[in-house]
């Protein structure tokens, strides 16, 4: 089996594209395919869109809410709304997903405390992320990025969370 490191590989697994960076790869049946840890690859990019800076798409909030093994009345509720509202978030796919900016926080915080970080992460994050923010760039036309993870760097602070 032969083995690889590509610079950039755009993974698509969780619903919305994910550029890896100096991802290691097999080659397997002629194809170069990624040679790591799934498990710890979700887990990475959940506690990456906590810090992001800009608000969440429709598909991260999806890919969220599924990562916690929730429907949308579930998840939703733990938010004080309704499923129809999560179903909404959605289907913005790639788009910002109209979420009030308090509301956005109020899921990243719930994701940290889902996947027992740190007390540190915490303030961390409310520190870090600005609601006014979050706010401008839900009124600007949303522009979608491709989430980046460097698998050398952020899968390793993933574990360690």
């Amino acid at each position: 089996m032969k083995k690889k490191i590509l610079k950039r590989y755009v993974y698509e697994g969780l619903g919305f594209p994910v550029v890896l960076k100096n991802v290691p790869t097999i080659l397997i049946r002629g194809e170069l395919t990624p040679d790591i840890d799934y498990n710890a690859l979700q887990k990475a990019v959940l506690i990456l869109l906590c810090y992001k800076r800009a608000p969440l798409t429709g598909n991260e909030v999806k890919f969220i809410r599924k990562y916690f093994e929730m429907n949308l009345t579930e998840f939703g509720a733990e938010f004080g709304c309704s499923h129809a509202a999560v179903m909404k978030w959605e289907k913005f796919g790639n788009r910002f997903a109209k979420i009030g900016p308090a509301t956005d926080v109020c899921i990243r915080l719930f994701s940290i405390y889902r996947l027992h970080c740190k007390s540190s992460a915490f303030k961390e994050l409310y520190d870090r992320i600005k609601i006014q923010e979050l706010a401008k760039c839900q009124k600007k036309p949303s522009h979608f990025e491709p989430f980046a993870i460097d698998m050398s760097e952020d899968l390793e602070m993933a574990v360690n969370c």
